[in-house]
């Protein structure tokens, strides 16, 4: 039987460093009958699934979509489409609402009508991967301020109606699924050192993984504190400090240095302004009781969901 890996997320759960791994191994695996597609490729035309979370059985223009898209598939030769892209589960939160996912009960619509429509020769395995909310959500914050937020983390957090952020609710609504789609779900804590490119081949279920040679799994690297200061502050003034530090480093030796590199860019006031802004305390993630407060909440919830069948993990990887 044919297989069709959607590889969905979460945001800030590895995506980049998976996508990573598949294009540098796409040869490799189109070899192997092995179909790869990534959003490069959707934007070009080829099996676009994004916006799937905003499904709707009642709308004949989704109805079509899904049909089309369903005929394509089956049109394929590769007997595995490996599909990896964590805006099909929609933007992140706090974005566009201060929800968790809301739309993920379509997404699991749409992979329910892709099934009616693939089966038998197609079997649909939906991936998510997830991480510790409160690593999520730093995570998640360190990536806007690159992006240009303005708001200190508690002020981020305050969009965000963080009394949802349980992975229970996914792990229901996916394992409804069970019986006609091979449902898989990891924490990503479970993935590290040499070993986590070829356990994430694995979990993806692509075939033929045992005798690749996988590079160690690389993602976006995470910003220190004074990357962030830095960041956090041009961004609160207006200033593109881009010329002299790339959004995608990971830290930062001096900042003073970095705020006289901008030279002519701002006015001896702007300098001036400027690094009394980086001097200032902000806060850049959780302090340790708000850490503890938060994850108590959590507690029982993260229990299950890490002790479900369905997930792979332990019951301590997120201790």
């Amino acid at each position: 039987m044919k297989k069709l890996i959607l590889h969905i997320g979460t945001h800030r759960c590895g995506s980049t460093a998976i996508q990573t791994m598949l294009d540098g191994l796409r040869s490799k695996f189109e070899e192997n009958n092995i179909s790869i597609v990534m959003r490069s490729d959707m934007e070009r035309g080829v099996l676009d699934f994004r916006r799937l979370h905003r499904f709707n059985r009642l709308n004949p223009m989704w109805i079509y979509k899904l049909r089309r898209l369903a005929d394509d598939i089956k049109r394929s030769a590769s007997h595995t489409i490996v599909v990896s892209e964590e805006n099909i589960m929609g933007t992140m939160p706090g974005v566009l609402s201060p929800d968790f996912y809301p739309y993920f009960p379509r997404l699991i619509g749409s992979f329910a009508f892709l099934v009616e429509r693939l089966a038998p020769e197609w079997t649909v395995c939906p991936r998510l991967v997830v991480r510790r909310q409160d690593h999520y959500l730093e995570s998640v914050y360190a990536f806007r301020v690159s992006r240009g937020l303005t708001l200190g983390f508690n002020d981020f957090l305050a969009q965000i109606d963080i009394s949802s952020l349980s992975w229970v609710p996914f792990l229901d609504q996916l394992i409804n699924l069970r019986d006609v789609c091979n449902v898989k779900i990891a924490a990503l804590e479970m993935w590290h050192g040499d070993s986590a490119a070829k356990e994430a081949a694995r979990f993806l279920e692509i075939s033929d993984v045992e005798d690749m040679e996988f590079q160690r799994l690389r993602g976006n690297r995470r910003h220190d504190p004074e990357a962030l200061t830095f960041i956090l502050a041009c961004n609160r003034m207006g200033i593109d400090g881009s010329q002299v530090f790339d959004a995608k480093q990971a830290s930062l030796i001096d900042c003073a240095a970095l705020v006289e590199q901008l030279g002519d860019q701002i006015t001896p006031q702007q300098r001036s302004q400027l690094i009394s802004e980086i001097s200032k305390p902000v806060e850049l993630g959780f302090s340790a009781s708000d850490r503890n407060s938060f994850l108590a909440v959590l507690e029982d919830q993260n229990n299950e969901f890490l002790n479900h069948e369905s997930v792979i993990s332990n019951s301590a990887v997120w201790g």
